[in-house]
């Protein structure tokens, strides 16, 4: 008999991760917002990263019913405390750790802004 493992991409069973928002996950997609104005969403893990080096992969898509998106943008954070909700891409203001933001809006203005831990560089 030869059994055929399936890939899930989400299971509530003996989870490790903690839904917030809007999101909506299933065995197939998780979904973190509907294509609808000021809806926030997010997926965190409840297990701390302890390992001095790391990586993530991840893959995405950014779509909608409409041609337009109305979405802001996403963000992934690594951040200090986790589950904290608030108006940057979904995380408080301000914040301590690292947080990757991409910005799907088109906005007037277009340049990449860094801050260190005080919020003094910008480029």
């Amino acid at each position: 008999m030869k059994y055929q493992t399936k890939c899930l991409v989400f299971s509530t069973i003996n989870s490790h991760w903690q839904l917030t928002g809007n999101t909506l996950a299933t065995d197939k997609f998780i979904r973190l917002t509907s294509d609808s104005q000021s809806r926030v969403g997010g997926l965190w893990s409840t297990i701390p990263v302890v390992y001095p080096d790391w990586e993530i992969q991840v893959q995405f898509k950014v779509h909608g019913e409409n041609k337009n998106i109305f979405a802001d943008g996403f963000a992934i954070w690594y951040v200090k405390t986790p589950l904290k909700i608030g108006p940057v891409f979904g995380y408080e203001d301000p914040f301590s750790g690292l947080g990757i933001i991409l910005d799907t809006y088109a906005n007037k203005y277009s340049h990449t802004v860094i801050f260190d831990e005080n919020r003094k560089n910008e480029f």
